[in-house]
């Protein structure tokens, strides 16, 4: 008798107790996991690195970075999208997996599965070979697979990505064939360029300039409206007539759908801050990205927009959602 009076004192003296929460004063107990739905070397991960020091710094508490690569980035897609909304699991990555991987295919996730935290890093698909290459240029490439249909493979950053998708248009609105063949990451894609696996590659651009600059691969085009000041001599697709071809790449933070508001909030000013900070700034732009920090509300509003656009370029090019 005397135990169960104790255990009712017990529990009556629990529920007067702050419930300890993502929206109490003392979030976060313990680190919040960032996760990456690519490897070490590709834009998604590139940005994140770059920003994390500030903006953990900023937000006022631990943040781990987590790989977890897979599947052109679903995989990280859908372990966020059924996480706890407890605000300690976050998703830090490209937009293109969510945008443009589920216009390309049916995916157990979509654009309304997260709360969207904001953006803050615009880059662009970059399309590279070798420098001993049968072709110089992107015209050299594409006259050369018209004489050689379906013998020419390419590296992609995944099924699911916007390099892909951007790839995939240009070969269907010249009516030619190339192999695909599908990496983890824009790393991984530009390495197989590089050591020679694959006849070409396209992935984020930031993690090809590197290897361009060294001259140990050759920028054939990249989807900007405008050339690279830094890299003058590569052409964009609008100049070659294929400018319908090009979708927005852009890094950016998400939660899992139920999140609290509090939460988002605090993020959200944490990455702006960051965003605005002149060092993080110089430092993203010298790895190639165009940074503008873009709140919840808008990244939302700027997703479903690429992810009309990608639907859009499959039907005029003929690629069908698998």
């Amino acid at each position: 008798m005397f135990q169960r009076l104790l255990l009712l004192i017990f529990v009556l003296l629990a529920g007067l107790l702050p419930h300890q929460n993502a929206n109490s004063a003392e979030f976060p107990r313990y680190p919040l996991q960032f996760i990456i739905s690519f490897p070490p070397g590709g834009p998604g991960d590139t940005t994140i690195r770059i920003i994390h020091p500030t903006l953990q710094k900023n937000f006022g508490g631990d943040i781990q970075l987590v790989n977890k690569p897979g599947a052109g980035g679903a995989i990280a897609y859908t372990y966020v999208q059924k996480a706890k909304p407890d605000g300690y699991t976050i998703l830090s990555t490209m937009s293109a997996p969510l945008t443009v991987g589920t216009a390309l295919r049916t995916l157990p996730f979509s654009l309304d599965d997260y709360e969207y935290i904001g953006a803050y890093a615009f880059g662009a698909t970059g399309i590279v070979s070798k420098p001993d290459a049968r072709w110089k240029d992107l015209d050299g490439l594409l006259a050369y697979i018209k004489k050689n249909p379906g013998k020419l493979n390419y590296g992609t950053s995944g099924a699911p990505t916007a390099p892909y998708l951007t790839m995939a248009a240009i070969l269907a609105m010249r009516g030619l064939k190339a192999i695909p063949v599908h990496y983890k990451g824009s790393g991984p894609a530009r390495n197989a360029a590089l050591g020679g696996h694959v006849d070409f590659s396209a992935g984020g651009f930031g993690a090809m300039q590197a290897l361009i600059r060294a001259g140990k691969l050759v920028g054939l085009a990249v989807t900007d409206d405008q050339r690279d000041p830094k890299f003058p001599n590569i052409p964009t697709l609008k100049e070659k007539g294929l400018g319908r071809a090009s979708i927005g790449l852009w890094a950016g933070l998400w939660a899992p759908k139920g999140t609290s508001k509090a939460v988002l909030d605090r993020l959200s000013a944490a990455l702006k801050k960051t965003a605005t900070d002149s060092a993080v700034v110089k430092k993203l732009n010298k790895a190639g990205f165009r940074v503008a920090f873009v709140d919840g509300e808008k990244a939302k509003k700027l997703a479903r927009q690429d992810h009309e656009t990608s639907k859009e370029i499959m039907k005029a090019v003929g690629i069908k959602k698998k």
